[in-house]
């Protein structure tokens, strides 16, 4: 692995020293920036396609 830095390097740190409490965090971290994310193109595809019905 090339990396440097991020959470995907925290989460390979984490598994090499058996730091479990270092992998959750950064396990957490990636969820929320899914939930984030998901909840930012639901609001954008709300806004773009004003001409569909709602659910």
């Amino acid at each position: 692995m090339g990396a440097t830095s991020g959470v995907g390097y925290r989460v390979v740190q984490g598994q090499a020293a058996l730091d479990v409490d270092a992998i959750w965090a950064a396990i957490a971290v990636v969820v929320a920036i899914a939930v984030v994310v998901y909840a930012l193109i639901g609001l954008i595809e709300r806004r773009v396609t004003q001409w569909l019905p709602t659910r």
